[in-house]
């Protein structure tokens, strides 16, 4: 009997034991791409169907470098994520478009199973839509557009495609990049807090993206997809949890650039009391105190740093700073 994706219940390509998590599966969706999902979950959306911009949303995090895991919990979260304007489509399809041209990849839509993962990358509700946003491309020649019966074969953005995405400027983008220390802890905390008080505090129209991987806390430099991305966004919310270093350079270099920064810290990474610590007993709190003296609190404090003490406060000061700030 053919397994079906718990997401989308399209056929699956491979289901088996997740092995970094007790009672969870890793599924390989066609459609959705990959993720992790616990039993519990499994059994609860057997017999209900979850929107499109579910899947959408895995692929997002799979194309960030993340295998999303999904729980009982994240249901509910799920079933609301909002959906994207016309205009966000668009420029994913052409993003997505110059970065496999840039990858020497040939973007081929053959058959029903290629629109059906394309129009889950565009955020598209169905097939129709996405044929649609191609349709649109061709007509604006921002694509090379070969049509053979059936079969689409985009053969190259165009010089008007390339000059569209290079001139979209920081006060009409719809990004808001995040730097911080991309711990587990972190992806659960910050990662999915920021999303979604960017998303809320916008009603959708911006998005938070980072880097498709990470660097070491000792990595200095920044390179041309962090540089592009950077460049590219409204906004930078940059979070000094865990003494990044990397986390400095991104945050310096947006300043440099006049792009709006957003500063956050956990409260337990803050030292109590002033600059001395003599009024200190505990032997870890001094060394702690140190190493902030060191690494954090007093080069970056005097900017209004936002410290947040769970996920709620977070994305609570958040969604206020961007309302107050950014939007």
């Amino acid at each position: 009997m053919a397994e079906h994706c718990p997401v989308c219940k399209s056929r699956i390509l491979n289901k088996e034991k997740a092995h970094d998590y007790q009672n969870a599966h890793h599924i390989k969706c066609n459609n959705c791409g990959e993720y992790k999902i616990t039993y519990t979950a499994s059994s609860m959306l057997k017999y209900q169907k979850l929107k499109y911009t579910a899947s959408s949303w895995i692929r997002n995090e799979n194309d960030n470098g993340n295998i999303p895991m999904i729980s009982e919990f994240d249901i509910d979260r799920l079933k609301n994520i909002h959906d994207k304007s016309l205009d966000a489509k668009y420029k994913i399809l052409l993003m997505r478009i110059l970065k496999e041209e840039e990858k020497c990849e040939q973007v081929y839509f053959r058959d029903k199973n290629d629109l059906l993962k394309w129009k889950t990358i565009c955020w598209c509700k169905n097939v129709n839509e996405f044929v649609s946003l191609v349709d649109e491309a061709k007509k604006l020649n921002h694509i090379d557009l070969l049509t053979i019966g059936n079969e689409y074969h985009i053969r190259a953005i165009t010089f008007s495609g390339r000059k569209y995405i290079e001139t979209e400027d920081n006060i009409n983008s719809n990004k808001v990049f995040m730097a911080f220390h991309f711990t587990d802890e972190m992806k659960r905390q910050f990662e999915d807090t920021i999303k979604r008080a960017v998303s809320d505090a916008s009603e959708n129209k911006l998005e938070a993206i980072r880097v498709s991987s990470s660097t070491t806390d000792y990595d200095t430099k920044i390179d041309d997809e962090l540089i592009a991305m950077i460049k590219s966004s409204k906004a930078v919310i940059a979070d000094f949890t865990g003494n990044r270093t990397a986390v400095y350079y991104e945050a310096g270099f947006a300043m440099g650039l006049g792009i709006p920064v957003i500063w956050t810290c956990k409260d337990s990474d803050i030292p109590k009391g002033e600059i001395g610590y003599g009024e200190f007993t505990d032997e870890k709190e001094i060394k702690r105190f140190k190493k902030h003296i060191d690494l954090l609190s007093f080069d970056t404090r005097q900017y209004p740093h936002i410290i947040w003490k769970d996920k709620e406060d977070l994305y609570k000061q958040v969604v206020n700073r961007l309302k107050a700030k950014i939007l």
